[in-house]
């Protein structure tokens, strides 16, 4: 199943928004029916991110389109409230070292905000983030992306 919500996000992200909606809204469907678990979910996704900055170049609002799909997934607890693989990816994987990992991250707790309270966003951001163990540049690049995509409200928790 990791391979099929894989190979079906990366062709979703071309479509149009109908189908991205369409099919946001089927995963946690496929989760609450027990079609897709958990760890198929964050092996397809983390298969997926492994391409994202080479397919960014063909979806230029990849990480939006990418935020909304991740977003709706945790309000559906598909990660059972754990989605810290998102920054403890393996090395190979080369999301690891993408300048857009910590916009992924604003992008998708600002439209948790936005699908259900900010409590729910700062859980998100909590599980994904543990601010002690990134670097100045990764700091540097949340500070960024917390303005950009106006995500003050997150400003709480990167001072704690």
């Amino acid at each position: 199943m990791w391979k099929a919500l894989h190979a079906t996000m990366h062709s979703v992200m071309g479509l149009s928004t109908v189908n991205r909606e369409k099919y946001t809204a089927l995963l946690p469907k496929l989760y609450e029916h027990q079609v897709l678990t958990r760890e198929q979910t964050v092996k397809g996704i983390s298969s997926f991110l492994h391409e994202f900055d080479d397919f960014v170049i063909d979806v230029p609002l990849l990480a939006g389109y990418f935020s909304t799909i991740l977003a709706n997934l945790f309000v559906h607890n598909v990660f059972e409230g754990d989605v810290r693989f998102i920054t403890t990816l393996p090395e190979e994987n080369d999301f690891t070292l993408s300048m857009r990992m910590m916009s992924v991250i604003v992008q998708t707790a600002v439209t948790i905000k936005s699908l259900s309270d900010e409590t729910k966003a700062l859980e998100f951001f909590k599980s994904a983030v543990d601010l002690s163990t990134i670097d100045n540049m990764q700091k540097e690049q949340l500070a960024e992306a917390v303005e950009k995509y106006e995500g003050q409200f997150l400003q709480v928790r990167v001072r704690e």
